[in-house]
Formats: C-alpha cells, sequence, structure tokens
C-alpha cells in the first residue's frame, strides 16, 4: 500500500506509482499491474489522487523461467538471506523493453516466501542499482526482512560504496572530494548537475588517483551519497568524463566498454550483523585496457 505525500495530491494515480516503484515508464506499469485500488475501491489509472488516499494495486502474474536463467549471474556470496553476485557489463536490474532479462526477475528464482511479504512486491530482494553499463558487486536479498535491513543500510550511507574508474585526461589532485548536487532532466531519462535548484539532491564523491598514464587517469572512487549515475556525472562535469560514457562523456572516441566497475562493498549482514566485506578484481576487459595503456 502506497501513503501519498503533498506532492502526490492532483497527480494521476498511475504516475504516483510510477514514482513509488521505481519503474521505467508507463509501458512497464501496464506490464506489471493488473488494477489499482484506492480506498478499496478499483479505479482507473487517470484517477487524480486527494488527500488521505491509501492506494493498494495487483500484480499481473508473471511466469519466471528458471533455466533461461541459469548463469545469468556470478554469484560471490550466498546464504539464506542474501546474495552477492559479479554484474556483468549490460545486464539490467529493472526492465525497459518486454523479455529482457533482470535482475527483478533473477532473484524471484531464490525467494521462498510469498511476494506479499516484501514491502514493494515489483522490486522483491531488490536493495540497490548498477547502471546498465556498470558491472561489478551487486547485493541481492532473498527474504523480505532481509530486504527492509539492506535498503536502511544503503538510506542511512553505512554501506562501503568503492569503484575503479577510468577517466580521460589527467587528474593533478592526488585525492579531492567532488560534491555537486543532483538533479532529474525534465525531458530526457537522465540526470544532471544543479547547483541551484533546491529539489537537486546532494551528491557526494570521494577520488584518489591510482595511476596516470596516455591522458588518461584511473582511480579508486568512494560514493558517500548513491545518486543516479552520480560518478559519471561528477567526473563529466569537472572536465574528466569515464571512458565508454556515451550518455555524460560525449566521447568522439569510440568505446566497446564502460570503465566503470564496482569493486568492492562492506556491510553489515542484515540478519546476524556480521561484518561482510566483499572485493573483486576488475573484469578481462578492463585488465585489459590498463595492460594497453602501460606498454
Amino acid at each position: 500500500m502506497l501513503f501519498l505525500d503533498e506532492n502526490d495530491v492532483g497527480e494521476r494515480v498511475d504516475k504516483v506509482i510510477l514514482k513509488h516503484l521505481n519503474l521505467a515508464s508507463r509501458s512497464a506499469f501496464k506490464r506489471q499491474v493488473k488494477r489499482i485500488l484506492v480506498g478499496g475501491k478499483e479505479v482507473k489509472s487517470s484517477y487524480l489522487c486527494k488527500v488521505g488516499d491509501e492506494i493498494a494495486f495487483e500484480l499481473l502474474k508473471e511466469d519466471t523461467d528458471k533455466k533461461s536463467y541459469e548463469g545469468f549471474a556470478k554469484i560471490i556470496y550466498e546464504d539464506e538471506h542474501l546474495l552477492v553476485v559479479n554484474k556483468g557489463e549490460g545486464q539490467l536490474v529493472y526492465p525497459y523493453r518486454k523479455n529482457e532479462m533482470t535482475y527483478v526477475e533473477y532473484i524471484k528464482n531464490f525467494i521462498k516466501e510469498p511476494i506479499e511479504n516484501f514491502l514493494d512486491p515489483t522490486r522483491a530482494g531488490i536493495v540497490h542499482r548498477l547502471d546498465r553499463e556498470t558491472s561489478g558487486i551487486f547485493i541481492l536479498a532473498k527474504t523480505a526482512k532481509a530486504t527492509k535491513k539492506l535498503i536502511k543500510q544503503f538510506k542511512n550511507r553505512s554501506i562501503y560504496k568503492e569503484y575503479v574508474v577510468l577517466v580521460r585526461g589527467n587528474i593533478f589532485q592526488h585525492h579531492d572530494f567532488i560534491n555537486f548536487p543532483i538533479n532529474k532532466e525534465k525531458k530526457y531519462n537522465r540526470r544532471k548537475i544543479d547547483l541551484y535548484n533546491e529539489d537537486a539532491q546532494e551528491a557526494l564523491s570521494e577520488y584518489e588517483v591510482i595511476e596516470r598514464k596516455n591522458e588518461k587517469t584511473l582511480l579508486k572512487v568512494v560514493l558517500h551519497t548513491g545518486r543516479t549515475h552520480q560518478i559519471r556525472l561528477h567526473f563529466s562535469y569537472i572536465g574528466y568524463p569515464v571512458i565508454g560514457d556515451r550518455l555524460y562523456g560525449k566521447d568522439r572516441f569510440f568505446e566497446e566498454h564502460l570503465y566503470l566497475f564496482a569493486r568492492q562493498m562492506i556491510f553489515n549482514h542484515p540478519i546476524h550483523g556480521e561484518k561482510m566485506d566483499i572485493s573483486l578484481d576488475v573484469p578481462n576487459f578492463f585488465q585489459e585496457r590498463l595492460n594497453s595503456e602501460r606498454n
């Protein structure tokens, strides 16, 4: 059930559900939501929300083909509560088009309790996100309780998130912070640096230079916030775009890969509280590029 905030009043109910569930589009809404109830009564998607409305919805039943997901993810760690995988470049967390393989569907193969137990059944087990082009450590939850506790850790910024990034240009400052707020662009599915709008969200990145070579800089980047496209936006804004970033980099050089990798995450186990420190080596394509730049 969704409870409205003041910004939802007067909005179409399907638009409000889209926002709260982080669905990609109205087509995604139609694929996943069977009917909408306001105050227990079914309404059309064009219904305009009012103060005090309690919104519920029924999901369409989807048959997940478990066989189709065999080998989809490289599992790093697994127990009865959570799953940590090495997300591949190009893999989707949420669907954009029909019949695409996503982690939203993948994790359903591991969930044993009723999907209705989850606060948001359309995103059961999803506790954070990585861009489609970004590879590396990705955490999933198998239970409603683990989902809730992991989301809380991400929200409280208590999870250490470290990335390895290759950018174009020589960054001479060895260590620094980038602190520019991020906002949505109204007409496009992208974000922008917005210094003057109070609605923009705080975004803080910390970097340290690992190596400089051939007018490129290899960086360790730690995220102190977790905004959509944060690393890509921050480094593009200061003039050092991530290599392979076609959305924000405006790179005139053709690049097959995005050189942005989630290398390490440190968090508390959602159930028994044990410190989890998970790290990975960069993928082969990334290492081959580094070797090529060094030779």
